[in-house]
């Protein structure tokens, strides 16, 4: 996948509420997408809205403005379609279409904090992006930090998979998510580690140098019960675990690891 992301901190007042209701963007070609925090969440996630008006909360922050499978056999598929628990622009681009964007791109940002229930934002910014999305074959030739085989296989083999609901990786009872990766030549290394559960995301920064890493269970606001002091909730469930590093461009590569599966139709 590619696209952009709108890092909006998940910002809460002295009492530890969200202090933003919601927060409306508006792309460079008008699409209007819309951002809310979520009870454990350090960043708003996107909000997709039903032809009916019921929103679902994503739990991510990039807007994918294309998508495709790496197996041949389904490369021609709708990636939407079968992972819909992700957010997709309305309009998918063509790598063409990607290539001819500008860098520097200005994206609204409208602010409606926490009792604000009018159409007029509350404070409303510009930026400008310093460089465009990467196409997917410019993305194929990067190469991206991995996960530590044993690690994967340690994840695989601690996968729940319930008779109802989505599967998962069990949080552990006490102590962080440890995690290990490897960086191959001419790869970024992570500067950020995190998992993600529902309605929820943990993060660490890490060592350019480190090739492990901790992630331990932090609230991020008063009504956030997924931790226990510093340890998990128990019974908290995991959904993914990713790394990501930003370029001196502003451009954000990600690597992420989920127990969920797909089925693409």
């Amino acid at each position: 996948s590619t696209g952009y992301s709108a890092n909006i901190n998940n910002t809460v007042n002295d009492a530890g509420n969200p202090i933003f209701a919601r927060v409306l963007v508006t792309s460079p070609s008008g699409e209007i997408v819309t951002f809310k925090p979520t009870v454990g969440g350090a960043f708003l996630v996107l909000v997709k809205i039903a032809t009916n008006l019921t929103e679902t909360l994503t739990g991510t922050s990039i807007i994918r403005i294309r998508s495709v499978f790496t197996d041949p056999a389904n490369s021609a598929k709708d990636v939407a379609l079968a992972d819909t628990g992700l957010f997709y622009s309305a309009t998918p681009l063509s790598d063409a279409q990607i290539a001819a964007l500008p860098a520097q791109s200005t994206w609204k940002f409208e602010y409606f904090l926490t009792g604000n229930n009018t159409a007029t934002p509350s404070a409303t910014q510009f930026y400008k992006t310093r460089a465009r999305a990467f196409t997917i074959a410019e993305g194929r030739t990067l190469p991206l930090a991995a996960f530590n085989t044993a690690d994967v296989a340690a994840l695989q083999a601690s996968t729940i998979t319930p008779a109802t609901g989505s599967r998962y990786f069990p949080a552990p009872t006490t102590g962080p998510v440890n995690i290990g990766w490897t960086v191959p030549a001419g790869a970024l290394p992570p500067s950020l580690i995190r998992v993600f559960g529902s309605g929820f995301n943990d993060q660490t920064s890490v060592l350019s140098t480190a090739r492990t890493g901790s992630i331990v269970c932090s609230p991020a606001s008063a009504a956030d019960t997924h931790c226990s002091g510093a340890n998990f909730a128990t019974g908290t469930r995991l959904s993914t675990i990713e790394m990501t590093v930003s370029d001196s461009s502003g451009m954000t590569f990600a690597s992420n690891y989920p127990a969920s599966t797909i089925t693409i139709p």
